[in-house]
């Protein structure tokens, strides 16, 4: 006969089943029915199965267990991925430390695998998968707390250095000296080696944000020796400068004339490329040099108008008192570039009396600069 009684809804099979309260009443329904329900045209069962959602005991026509022993483990799975998430969570209520970010990013991932895990065993609603999600909502907002905690520190360090004095050592003060005397004797690759270095620890003492003036000056006037533009109209220049030194005496005053001209033009171009005037002292002063001891057509020596004299000086004098001011203020930096400015218009008048005057002046305060370089390195 075909079951009609003891019918309950299963939720395993998600059908209508049979339904005993124990395997002996189970198989004796088998026993005893299974050639009448044959008889009739359907197939018999042909074993009984325990099921744990009904509390009871079902008949069925698959011979293969197979299906039923794989139920079997994940249910048998359940409890075990239960006490594990219970263990993880209660761990992070007792003993969750920020200070371990390995470690517990470790153990949320595994908290996260198992209510995975957890999910397509047990379908529904389960009081681990709602600590488990507590837990993690926990632990997330306490990194990102910390996150934030850790970027708004780096901006107060950030901040802080901003409003840092830069610091220039004298180490990195004695190479510049030694730039300014590579340009002067037209020592390019020297320069550039110089260059090089200052600009690396000027980098390093100072972030990349300070936009303290005086850096700034510093490392604009590095670029000359740096940006590859810059680099080939100085070095052309410096070359021809000392070409024009080796040969000039040997040349007509012509042929010197045209040279000194294209030499000109070329600092003309270094100075709209933005060359710094007092990397291209040097090539000035040659020139000037060679200029007067030019000879003209009656064997005398090409001389500068008188005015343009007495307005050099005139420059040259108000740089001087500008540095002497700015010395007793203490901006030694400021003072060092009003006395190159000084001491570049100057070039060409040193023979003259103001000149003289202005020349004594200068080496008595470098000589001051210098000395208050040496105490501040000193005090250090």
């Amino acid at each position: 006969m075909k079951p009609t009684k003891n019918r309950v809804y299963c939720s395993d099979c998600g059908r209508i089943k049979m339904l005993f309260p124990s395997q002996e009443k189970a198989d004796n329904f088998i026993a005893f029915n299974a050639h009448e329900i044959i008889s009739e045209g359907y197939k018999a069962p042909e074993r009984s199965y325990y099921c744990s959602s009904c509390g009871g005991w079902h008949v069925t026509k698959n011979p293969n267990n197979e299906y039923f022993q794989e139920q079997d483990l994940i249910k048998n799975r359940v409890p075990e991925i239960k006490r594990q998430i219970r263990e993880i969570v209660r761990l992070f209520h007792t003993g969750y430390n920020k200070k371990e970010v390995h470690e517990w990013k470790k153990k949320m991932e595994r908290l996260k695998e198992l209510c995975d895990e957890l999910d397509e065993k047990s379908v529904g609603l389960v009081p681990e998968k709602s600590m488990a999600a507590k837990c993690i909502n926990q632990y997330e907002q306490s990194i990102e707390r910390n996150l934030k905690k850790l970027i708004e520190k780096q901006q107060v360090v950030n901040e802080v250095n901003a409003g840092q004095k830069a610091v220039i050592t004298s180490e990195m003060t004695a190479m510049f000296k030694q730039l300014k005397e590579a340009c002067r004797t037209l020592k390019i690759e020297k320069c550039i080696e110089l260059a090089n270095i200052l600009n690396t620890e000027l980098v390093r003492a100072v972030p990349e944000e300070n936009n303290h003036s005086e850096i700034k000056e510093r490392l604009d006037a590095l670029s000359d020796f740096l940006l590859p533009q810059r680099i080939d109209i100085i070095k052309k220049i410096f070359l021809q400068t000392e070409s024009l030194l080796d040969s000039c005496k040997l040349m007509t005053r012509d042929e010197v004339s045209r040279k000194i001209l294209e030499l000109r033009e070329l600092l003309s171009i270094a100075e709209n490329s933005g060359v710094a005037h007092i990397h291209l002292k040097g090539v000035t002063n040659y020139i000037v040099k060679i200029e007067k001891n030019l000879p003209d057509g009656s064997g005398g020596v090409i001389l500068k108008e008188t005015k343009e004299d007495q307005a050099a000086i005139s420059e040259s004098r108000n740089k001087v008192i500008e540095a002497i001011d700015l010395i007793k203020k203490g901006e030694i930096e400021q003072a060092e570039q009003a006395l190159d400015v000084a001491e570049a218009l100057l070039i060409g008048y040193e023979d003259t009396k103001d000149g003289q005057q202005i020349l004594d002046a200068l080496t008595i305060l470098n000589n001051q600069i210098a000395h208050r370089g040496v105490s501040r390195s000193e005090e250090k």
